[in-house]
């Protein structure tokens, strides 16, 4: 600590201790019984041993990490005309982080940062054939690297901000000069009219948006039971965000997901798996 006394007489390294932060997972029958109320588990781990309720007449489907009335999914598919208002504004230590997918090509668009405007702080595009194009910035100060690869029935992950853009884990290219003036949201699935550009028909597995290195948002694909609407739920804030288009054809899902023993722990504070039946 500060007032300990300096007891070696030449030069020495003094080694940070760390310790595994743990939170505490609640399990909610939902209408069932369960013989294990909660159980501690590691962030950043898995959750290991999970215990199998029971309800009469009803079949245990499996672990949800959403609330009660909302079920997760491998992810929600746009046809190109629906968008997501974030809630989140770009700044210049804004990182976006996604994993997508598309079978398109041709000058298309799948961020923007304010919906059908062409100042867009976030732009990821399939551009031409068989490529990706990357802008980020400000209208008036796009940097726009193409990256070519054969992208179309791929899976991507794309993490773009702090003056970087990856892909798939590799850095890709270095945008430090870029600032942002845009005051509006990040919208996720939005048609750029400026640069003529069209929206992209395509997947997303997950969204993630940080502020520095704090996750602002964590959005993941899910079926709102309530409304039978399919958007994004992000366990941040615990919020469901649907489509926000005024016109145009509501999101798709993909698969039903449930917690299973090698799911890795995302969230950090206790928090709660419910049951799934059917």
């Amino acid at each position: 600590t500060s007032s300990t006394t300096v007891t070696q007489t030449q030069n020495h390294t003094l080694t940070a201790q760390w310790e595994e932060k743990k939170t505490r997972v609640r399990f909610d029958a939902n209408g069932g019984t369960v013989n294990i109320a909660n159980k501690e588990v590691t962030y950043g781990g898995t959750y290991g041993n999970l215990p199998t309720p029971t309800r009469s007449g009803y079949t245990f489907k499996g672990w949800s990490s959403m609330p009660d009335g909302y079920q997760q999914l491998e992810y929600i598919q746009s046809s190109g005309t629906q968008y997501i208002d974030t809630d989140i504004k770009a700044t210049n230590e804004t990182v976006v982080e996604a994993m997508l997918y598309t079978n398109e090509t041709g000058n298309k668009n799948w961020f923007g940062g304010s919906a059908y405007s062409g100042d867009s702080n976030f732009v990821f595009n399939s551009y031409g054939q068989k490529q990706f194009e990357y802008e980020y910035g400000s209208s008036n100060n796009w940097n726009t690297p193409t990256i070519q690869d054969t992208i179309v029935g791929q899976t991507y992950t794309v993490k773009y901000g702090n003056g970087s853009i990856w892909i798939n884990g590799k850095k890709i290219v270095d945008l430090a000069t870029n600032s942002f003036s845009d005051t509006r949201n990040i919208y996720f699935f939005v048609r750029n009219q400026n640069a003529g550009q069209t929206s992209i028909a395509g997947k997303v597995y997950y969204l993630k948006i940080y502020t520095a290195s704090i996750l602002m948002r964590d959005f993941i694909p899910c079926y709102n039971k309530n409304t039978s609407k399919y958007g994004l739920y992000d366990i941040i804030n615990k919020k469901f965000y649907p489509n926000a288009a005024t016109s145009g054809n509501d999101f798709t899902g993909g698969s039903n997901v449930y917690v299973t023993s090698s799911t890795t722990v995302t969230q950090d504070e206790d928090h709660t798996l419910t049951a799934i039946w059917e």
